[in-house]
């Protein structure tokens, strides 16, 4: 890191298994950030799931027609209280979903957390959670680069 560079800000994505959702949020918003002060990490409220492997081949399919890359990842994390401590900003995928995960998990952090409504892959097709992910990355993505300008325009 350059003597001026500031480190990067954090956004946790959070979803149930850290498979499918947060992981194509996660890949997405790194690629849609890369010239933010922005990057994001995932992980899962709860890994038991029946998930195998390291990431939802769907998930890699979606990205791919995005032509963005998926290089190896690492096997699905469950959420610690460091994770949270860590980000700037904690994303739950699905207010129905992972809020009472939350409030059981870590209820010091309920308060803090934005709460997006997409469904689960088993829930919610593909077709249908791809779009709404994209587009509240995307809005995202725009809000925080909003919110730099700004912060750089009052200093």
């Amino acid at each position: 890191m350059t003597e001026n560079a500031s480190p990067k800000k954090k956004v946790l994505f959070l979803c149930t298994g850290n498979y499918y959702r947060s992981r194509f949020a996660e890949i997405y918003f790194n690629y849609k950030a890369i010239n933010t002060n922005w990057g994001a990490f995932s992980r899962g409220l709860n890994l038991n799931q029946g998930n195998y492997g390291e990431i939802s081949p769907v998930a890699v399919r979606e990205l791919a027609k995005l032509g963005i890359p998926v290089e190896k990842q690492p096997y699905p994390q469950k959420a610690e209280i460091k994770d949270l401590e860590n980000a700037d900003l904690i994303i739950c995928m699905n207010k129905n979903e992972h809020k009472k995960m939350m409030e059981k998990e870590f209820p010091q952090f309920t308060e803090n957390v934005l709460y997006w409504d997409i469904a689960d892959i088993f829930e919610e097709e593909s077709s249908s959670a791809v779009p709404k992910i994209i587009h509240n990355i995307d809005r995202l993505v725009e809000q925080l680069n909003l919110y730099s300008d700004s912060c750089l325009r009052q200093e």
